[in-house]
């Protein structure tokens, strides 16, 4: 008689199941979406078995709560508490040496956690109504934001069944009752199991068009919120800013990446370099690498210094060719907000609507679309024969040839006719414009600058040995962009006082900086040891491996560094930022006779070890995320419930846009091997290595996928810190972007 009072009656017995259904539905919901989570907010955990996790979550919560309401029947609530913890403890120290012991562990604390939570949660029926919905909210936003929970898992299918039938059953609660009465819960898990039994493909459905169409209107809400926020933010200051030309003022404060588009390029060239591996034989493609300076113009006086220079060394057109050639690029502006005249580095001839020009800025500023289209000389500074001529060749007496003799020359060298670059007057002005006195002002520069400056060419025996030796010392500070400017918050890189006070600060104190601190502090090193020296602004652009129509050049691209003038060469840019990789990682590898060749690299000079610093260093970033896998997805799984992780839940671009370079690349390595996952359209055994995804790549795309992992790899395991090139960035995000659509092949190039 005891226990049957306690046995339920049958309307009390569907109102149990309907509930734990839904308790059920909720959990197994939150720890799908608690796995991803875990995965978005550690990098380096992608290979984590988010299905498993799942499925081992749900059978053990379903085992306690089997045990739960039994012993809850039988002893009360109290005693159904402990009916869950206690064996959770028993399985973990019986799982203790089990090879998956630490997932089942996981799975079992957070469904053991889970349960007791749902036993003793007031107002149960109300907030499984809430969390309904932000579960629906964190699936949309890991679906549409962040490309997850696609269909490549079981469970992803189960997640979606289980939402659509809380949602269905949510709605009706709230909006659909007639006259008190409602469906029963049963109808909705009903039609649920019928969904999940159906026969179904391997993409039974093509959500491609809604995810697309979602992801469009996305896009145009966020760029209209870009745009607003781009032309009123010289309205506004703050802490950081974010990157891009004109959008970053250069002074050295914390900077946060950028995506948006800038200046779109077009070029017939291809956007690489063959050369013939000398070990393996096999012909090899590098990269081109395009410098865009604003606010100079046409610098045909660069082009006259420079063919003064190779006349000097005796440079016919086959040893030019070795480093150098004559090259036309359109460049036309997209989000951009400036007057400057933005052009690739060493540029003659710059025209827009068949007008020339001169300026490098303009008397208003250019709207979206302007197009300039630019002649340069396109130089290899990597290249060992360019870099021997710079190191014997400096201070050669220059030769000024005759107008007709330059005009010859430029014509046998790079089939340039010289009289569209400039006529014979404008050429003797030419020969005689140096440098400016301004190119060599130190104000502000400390005596202990001095002192290191000094110390680091010590020894050197030209102006461009110093100009190495200094470069090669700057690169051993560490790249961070949170970092701090100089100790007057209003110093910037327009005067040679606010380089100073930026380079004297990051030197001696911070000791980590991006392009600005790098540059203001080889400028002022340069024009303490007698070398003039000035900071170009613009972008540094990296083409991709395949031809394009167009190229984009984002935000992230853009860049400062610092060129210095040397005697009878002319202005010769240098490479000092630690974050980026020297023109030897690009250079073309020719050599004489016709053929390309890795030949070995110039070698690196020597410097002197970094200063201690006398200020402590800025506060370093935690790194390594949540502690382990059980916490972290037990945390993420409790801020579910209680409604907290709606911040999380912000616009995947917005997320993808503000991440670090590594943080990105990670994101879209995961992206990219989910997709070809599933384009593979076999059985795929996931034992964590790249390599499985090289051989399952579309063939077309196994070549690009190399370099990504290349560089996967060597953020993973490096022995020393290594961040991710904008170039770097943009290959993996344009090789994700072209597999998630399905392109098939890349274009031809």
């Amino acid at each position: 008689m005891f226990l049957s009072e306690k046995i339920p009656d049958r309307e009390k017995i569907i109102s149990l199941l309907s509930g734990e259904a839904k308790v059920h539905m909720a959990a197994f919901s939150a720890a799908v979406i608690g796995a991803e989570l875990f995965l978005l907010a550690n990098a380096g955990a992608e290979d984590f078995p988010r299905g498993m996790f799942a499925l081992a979550f749900a059978g053990f919560f379903f085992f306690f709560a089997v045990l739960s309401n039994a012993v809850g029947i039988a002893a009360g609530m109290r005693a159904a508490e402990a009916a869950a913890l206690i064996p959770a403890a028993l399985f973990i120290w019986l799982l203790r040496d089990a090879e998956a012991g630490p997932l089942l562990s996981a799975a079992i604390l957070a469904a053991a956690g889970m349960r007791a939570v749902f036993i003793f949660l007031p107002h149960r029926e109300k907030a499984l109504i809430a969390l309904t919905f932000v579960l629906d909210a964190a699936a949309l936003y890991l679906c549409l934001g962040e490309h997850v929970l696609d269909g490549s898992f079981l469970t992803d299918k189960l997640l979606f069944a289980a939402l659509a039938v809380m949602t269905m059953a949510a709605l009706q609660k709230l909006l659909c009752e007639r006259g008190g009465k409602e469906f029963p819960f049963c109808f909705f898990a009903i039609v649920g199991l019928l969904v999940v039994s159906l026969p179904m493909g391997r993409e039974p459905i093509d959500w491609t068009p809604v995810i697309r169409a979602g992801e469009r209107v996305v896009d145009r809400v966020m760029d209209a919120a870009d745009d607003a926020a781009y032309y009123f933010s010289s309205f506004f200051e703050g802490d950081s800013y974010e990157t891009g030309y004109s959008a970053l003022g250069p002074a050295g404060e914390s900077t946060e990446g950028s995506g948006k588009t800038e200046i779109i390029l077009r070029a017939s060239e291809a956007p690489y370099h063959v050369y013939r591996d000398e070990e393996t034989g096999k012909g090899m493609r590098v990269r081109r690498i395009l410098y865009l300076t604003g606010g100079r113009g046409a610098e045909g006086a660069q082009l006259v210094r420079f063919l003064h220079f190779l006349y000097a060394c005796g440079a016919d057109r086959e040893t030019a060719e070795l480093f150098s050639r004559a090259l036309t690029v359109d460049v036309t502006y997209e989000y951009l907000d400036t007057a400057d005249e933005i052009a690739p580095e060493n540029a003659f001839c710059l025209v827009s609507d068949r007008e020339p020009i001169r300026s490098g800025r303009s008397a208003r500023r250019h709207k979206k679309g302007y197009t300039l289209t630019a002649r340069y000389i396109d130089v290899d500074y990597g290249s060992p024969y360019l870099t021997e001529l710079l190191a014997e060749n400096e201070n050669l007496p220059e030769k000024m040839l005759s107008y007709e003799e330059i005009s010859a020359y430029a014509k046998e060298l790079y089939s340039i006719q010289f009289s569209n670059v400039m006529d014979e007057e404008e050429y003797e002005a030419a020969c005689h414009t140096r440098f400016s006195e301004e190119e060599l002002l130190t104000e502000g520069a400390s005596e202990r600058m001095a002192a290191l400056a000094e110390t680091i060419t010590e020894g050197a025996a030209t102006d461009y040995e110093r100009c190495r030796q200094i470069e090669a010392y700057l690169r051993q500070y560490p790249y961070s962009r949170k970092a701090a400017g100089g100790h007057d918050p209003k110093s910037d890189m327009s005067s040679d006082a606010g380089m100073a006070d930026i380079a004297d600060r990051f030197l001696f104190e911070t000791q980590t900086g991006y392009c600005v601190h790098y540059t203001s502090s080889m400028v002022m090193l340069l024009r303490l040891s007698g070398i003039p020296a000035r900071a170009s602004f613009g972008y540094r652009y990296v083409f991709p491996f395949e031809k394009e129509e167009a190229y984009e050049v984002d935000g992230g691209c853009a860049h400062t560094w610092p060129e210095a003038y040397l005697a009878g060469i002319g202005w010769v840019p240098f490479e000092p930022t630690a974050g980026v990789l020297m023109p030897a990682a690009y250079t073309w590898r020719r050599t004489t006779g016709g053929e390309t060749s890795a030949g070995p690299m110039p070698e690196k000079p020597a410097v002197p070890e970094l200063p201690e610093a006398e200020e402590p260093a800025l506060e370093e970033e935690p790194g390594g995320g949540f502690p382990g896998a059980i916490g972290t997805v037990l945390l993420a799984m409790l801020l579910l419930l209680f409604g907290v992780i709606a911040g999380v839940f912000l616009a995947g671009r917005i997320r993808y846009r503000l991440a670090s370079p590594e943080e990105r690349f990670m994101m879209d390595v995961r992206v990219i091997r989910r997709s070809i996952r599933r384009q593979s359209g076999e059985a795929f055994f996931e034992r964590g290595l790249m390599s499985d995804y090289l051989v399952r790549a579309p063939e077309g795309f196994r070549e690009e996928l190399r370099g990504v992992i290349e560089v996967y790899y060597r953020l993973i395991y490096g022995n020393e810190p290594a961040g991710v090139t904008p170039s770097e960035s943009e290959h993996a995000r344009s090789l994700r972007e072209r597999l998630v659509r399905g392109d098939g092949s890349p274009s031809e190039g």
